[in-house]
Parts: structure tokens; sequence; C-alpha cells
């Protein structure tokens, strides 16, 4: 059983995530988080992020995929994730929870997600 304090810490608890599409061609699309996109608030301490391939991908299969969190959209075009990455990960499921540094409450934090094709190859 949790504590009052645990409780009132967990629903007052206020994450930003935005889904950020970092390439023009995507084949990556409907990036969510807890089921909503582009959430203004979340109150999970560990969000579930997913997504889908486009329409144009649909002969395509994931087989792997990577998931990187920061606080600034510059540090995931520069390839950094100071807050988590997930490293690449072989799945199929197009959906992760969130299982990097404790999230902080009113922070605004951006999500990319890779993902590989049945070839071996980085999806855009």
């Amino acid at each position: 059983m949790k504590s009052a304090s645990a409780n009132k810490i967990w629903i007052t608890l206020l994450i930003l995530f935005s889904g950020m599409r970092i390439y023009s061609q995507t084949t990556i699309v409907g990036q969510q988080c807890e089921h909503l996109l582009n959430p203004i608030g979340i109150d999970a301490v560990q969000p579930r992020l997913s997504w889908r391939m486009s329409e144009n991908a649909k002969w395509k299969r994931q087989t792997a995929y990577q998931v990187r969190v920061a606080k600034d959209s510059l540090q995931l075009v520069k390839k950094n994730a100071p807050v988590w990455n997930t490293g690449k990960v072989q799945s199929e499921v197009p959906l992760v929870t969130y299982n990097g540094k404790a999230l902080e409450p009113f922070t605004k934090y951006y999500w990319q997600v890779n993902v590989w094709d049945e070839r071996g190859k980085m999806l855009k």
C-alpha cells in the first residue's frame, strides 16, 4: 500500500512529453505518450511511449527500436539523449515503458524513436 504522501506526489506529478519527428520523410508516425498525441501533461511516473508505421511503410516490419529522451529537442537532433536512451532493442512491439532517470514535475521532455526493419535498415 502506498503512503498518502507518495499518492500525493504521484497525483501532482506533471510531465510533458512531446513526440518529435526529426526526419521529413518519416515512416514512423502516431507517436503517443500514455495513448495521447502531444499531451499537455501526464501523471504517470513511468509513461508508456508508443508509435506506429506510416501507410507508405506497410510492407516493412519493425524488428528493433531505440527510444531517446531529452529535455531539449536539439539534443535529439545531435543524437544526444541525456535523460534516457534504450539503446537498440530487438523487438517488434511498438511500445516501451519509460525506465530512465526520475522525471521532474512541470518539465517538458522530448522523445524520438528509431526503428529497424527486417533487413536491418534503420527507417526514418
